[in-house]
């Protein structure tokens, strides 16, 4: 019953994402020719991909603090990490918090 509730919660979160890479938000990364990855969900993990736009880190940023209050759950800062190689160091440090 749990599992299955929790699939219910990620697809939640995926259709927010994929919105915001609908309106133009975000782009994600290619890696097979017209498709654009912009996140990848396992169990309870999420996986984001940008393109090093601010903007864009910045909308994963909201969308993941809205989705967080909307159900009552909260980042684990110490198992999260951003890694980039095109973003400012004050911006990563930014995003994190």
């Amino acid at each position: 019953m749990f599992p299955f509730l929790f699939l219910l919660v990620a697809e939640s979160l995926s259709r927010l994402i994929s919105s915001t890479k609908f309106v133009g938000v975000v782009k994600g990364i290619q890696l097979v020719e017209k498709i654009l990855f912009t996140h990848l969900l396992f169990i309870d993990d999420v996986l984001l991909f940008g393109d090093g736009i601010v903007r864009g880190w910045w909308a994963f940023k909201e969308i993941l603090e809205t989705f967080c209050l909307k159900i009552g759950m909260e980042i684990n800062a110490n198992k999260s990490l951003i890694l980039c190689n095109e973003l400012p160091n004050e911006v990563e440090v930014e995003s994190c918090q």
